[in-house]
C-alpha cells in the first residue's frame, strides 16, 4: 500500500499568499471605484451649480434692469453694486449681486426739436408730382466712435391706405434710397439704406428728409423714424405735428448680474443693456417703455 502524501507547511503558506494577494487586489479595485464615483459626483455638482449660477446671473442682470427702471420713474437711479441675497460669509464675496451702469446716450441721437412736414406746392417733385416730407431733423454722433446707419423704420399713427414711404435722403447730395416707381412701402417696414453710411466726426451729422406718397402726414398724431445701426443698437426720434418734436426722456442702462453662492466657489455673470424711454410722447401719463434690450457678450463662467 502506497502511503498518502502528505500536506506541508509550504504549501499552506503558498496558498495564504495567495490568497492576501487575491484580497489586496480586491479592495484596491474597491477604493479605485470608490474614488472614480467620488470624483464623478463631485464633478457633477460642480457642474450643476455652474449652470444654477448662470441662470441665476441672467435673472440677477434682469432684476438690475427693473430696478433701474423702477428708479428712473421714482426721480433717480442709484448705480453700483446692488445685494440680492447675502451669503453667510462677511463681506459680498458670497452675495448674489447686480450691478446698474448707466451708459451715456447723448453720443448717438435724432434731434426732431426744428423737424416739420412740407406741404405740396412747388419745389422737388417725385415721378412728376409733389409729395409731403419731413424734414429739417437730423441724426447726430458727437461721440469718438463712428456708427454705421444700415436701415431705417418709419411709422406713424393712423395708417390709412395708399400711404407710404417713397424716399429717404440723409444728405443733400440726393436720394440715399428710392423706391422703384415711387411705390409706397408700408409703415414700420425696414429699409435697406445701401450703401451703408457712417456718421462719424465728419460728417458729425445728417440732415434727414423723409418723402412720403400721400399729402395727409400733417393729420398724423406722429412721426417716428429709427435708424438701426451695425452694431444691433438703434436710436429712434418722433414727431408730433401738433407740438414740436421730441423723442422723448432716454436712458441707456446696463446691469451685470453675479451669482457667488453655491456648492461651489464658482462666480458667474452675464450682462444685459437696455434703453428706457421715460416720457413716451404715445402716452404721456403711462409709466413709460423698453425701446430695446439685449444681451451682451460678456457672459463668463469658469
Amino acid at each position: 500500500m502506497r502511503p498518502s502524501p502528505m500536506r506541508g507547511p509550504g504549501r499552506s503558506k503558498r496558498a495564504a499568499g495567495w490568497t492576501l494577494v487575491l484580497l489586496i487586489v480586491i479592495l484596491s479595485s474597491a477604493f479605485v471605484a470608490m474614488a472614480g464615483s467620488s470624483l464623478a459626483l463631485s464633478e457633477s455638482r460642480r457642474v450643476t451649480s455652474l449652470r444654477q449660477n448662470e441662470i441665476r446671473a441672467f435673472y440677477l442682470a434682469q432684476a438690475g434692469i427693473m430696478r433701474a427702471i423702477y428708479d428712473f420713474r421714482s426721480g433717480g437711479v442709484l448705480t453700483g453694486e446692488h445685494v440680492v441675497e447675502a451669503g453667510p460669509a462677511p463681506g459680498t464675496d458670497d452675495d448674489d449681486v447686480f450691478i446698474i451702469g448707466l451708459i451715456p446716450t447723448d453720443d448717438v441721437g435724432v434731434d426732431m426739436s426744428n423737424a416739420k412736414i412740407v406741404q405740396p406746392g412747388g419745389g422737388e417733385k417725385l415721378c412728376g408730382v409733389s409729395r409731403d416730407r419731413l424734414q429739417s431733423f437730423k441724426i447726430k454722433n458727437t461721440g469718438s466712435d463712428p456708427v454705421t446707419i444700415t436701415h431705417m423704420i418709419v411709422t406713424w399713427e393712423p395708417v390709412m391706405a395708399g400711404e407710404g414711404v417713397i424716399r429717404i435722403d440723409l444728405s443733400s447730395s440726393g436720394a440715399d434710397w428710392a423706391s422703384p416707381g415711387c411705390a409706397p412701402v408700408a409703415a414700420g417696414t425696414p429699409i435697406d439704406i445701401e450703401p451703408d453710411r457712417t456718421l462719424g466726426s465728419s460728417p458729425p451729422h445728417f440732415n434727414v428728409r423723409v418723402w412720403f406718397a400721400t399729402t395727409n402726414m400733417e393729420t398724423k398724431e406722429y412721426i417716428e423714424v429709427t435708424f438701426l445701426m451695425a452694431d444691433g443698437s438703434q436710436v429712434s426720434g418722433r414727431f408730433d405735428p401738433d407740438e414740436s418734436g421730441q423723442s422723448g426722456t432716454r436712458y441707456r442702462v446696463s446691469s451685470t448680474g453675479e451669482a457667488r453662492r453655491g456648492a461651489f466657489p464658482l462666480v458667474s455673470w452675464r450682462t444685459l443693456e437696455a434703453e428706457y424711454q421715460l416720457d413716451d410722447p404715445e402716452d404721456p401719463d403711462g409709466p413709460g417703455r423698453i425701446l430695446w434690450y439685449r444681451e451682451l457678450p460678456t457672459r463668463n463662467s469658469p
